[in-house]
Formats: C-alpha cells, structure tokens, sequence
C-alpha cells in the first residue's frame, strides 16, 4: 500500500493532458486540483461515517471500499483515506463536498449536495494490487476549505475499464465533521 501527499496546483491546466483516461482528464480539465506523491502508508484507524453504498466493480462485488484513519482535526491535519478492493493500475481522484442526498452517478452513487460544488483533490494510480492512501493536508486544500464543526463528504471517482458499463465507479462516501 502506497500513501499520496498532496501539493496543491493553482493555475489552469492546459487543454490536453496525456492521460489513458480521458474522462479523469475531463474532471481535471478546470480550476485547482492536487498532484499525488507516493510515500510509505501507515495502519488504518477508523474515523468518519460511512454513507452512501459502493457499488459492485470489476474486481469485487461489494465495491471499492474507502475508510479513513488519523484525525478531524484541521490543526493536526492527519486525516487519511485507505482504499481498497480498486481496480489493478488505474487512475482515480479523491472528490470532497458538502453531504447530500445518495444518486447514481457512472457504476455508481454519489451522497453531495452539489449545490456549492465538488472539490476534486488527490490524483493518483491504483497498485497492482488494487489499492491506495491519500493523506490530506488541510493547509493545501483549495477554497472552499473545511471550517471546525462543518462535515464534509469524501469519495474516490476511478477508472474500471473492465465493467460492462461506464467504466467508471465511486467508492462508498465518509462524512467527516471537523473538530479544532
């Protein structure tokens, strides 16, 4: 298992990126975005609540299942994403928004309400073994960043080139009130 630190990128992106995926390139085409660097992954420790339900993929019949380990709080700026059960070697993107209502979106369900937007964060490639961490540094985030007592939904869009149908998924959602 790999962890990604993320670097936050705050100018446009040109208007082709040379990615396999052209549909992670079309969700990276506008606004601020983070680039992923790998480093060792630590133990997971559950924190959040799971919402939304993943949906079954190429490799698992539950889904994509993302959990969270670390802490809410923005001054300790721990808090990591582990997910497992991917797809071998694809792409993927962490999104954060506002809770909301669960619809389906691609393969599967989204749980944001997408009236302030989807913030698109950690960019990164699945392992061989279908796996990934995401660290998030809070300090990095681009606007609007997450305020002590707001809750926020954390899900990961990825590429599944082979499933039948849109060839492309979401794990399940955490939702994440921030503490001090």
């Amino acid at each position: 298992m790999i962890r990604i630190e993320a670097d936050v990128i705050r100018h446009p992106l040109p208007e082709t990126i040379p990615m396999k995926n052209s549909l992670i390139s079309a969700l990276l085409l506008a606004g601020t975005f983070a680039i992923a660097n790998a480093v060792p992954a630590a133990a997971p420790v559950g924190v959040g609540t799971i919402v939304c339900t993943a949906a079954s993929n190429s490799v698992s019949p539950t889904g994509a299942t993302l959990s969270a380990s670390g802490s809410t709080s923005l001054t300790a700026s721990t808090l990591t994403f582990d997910v497992a059960a991917l797809p071998p070697s694809e792409l993927g993107i962490l999104l954060v928004g506002r809770a909301g209502t669960q619809f389906a979106f691609r393969d599967g369900f989204l749980c944001y309400d997408l009236t302030p937007g989807v913030g698109r964060l950690n960019l990164y490639t699945s392992t061989g073994a279908g796996d990934t961490s995401l660290a998030v540094n809070f300090a990095a985030l681009p606007a609007p960043v997450p305020v002590v007592g707001t809750t926020w939904t954390f899900t990961v869009f990825y590429r599944d080139c082979m499933s039948t149908g849109f060839q492309a998924n979401v794990t399940n959602g955490i939702e994440i009130t921030f503490t001090p």
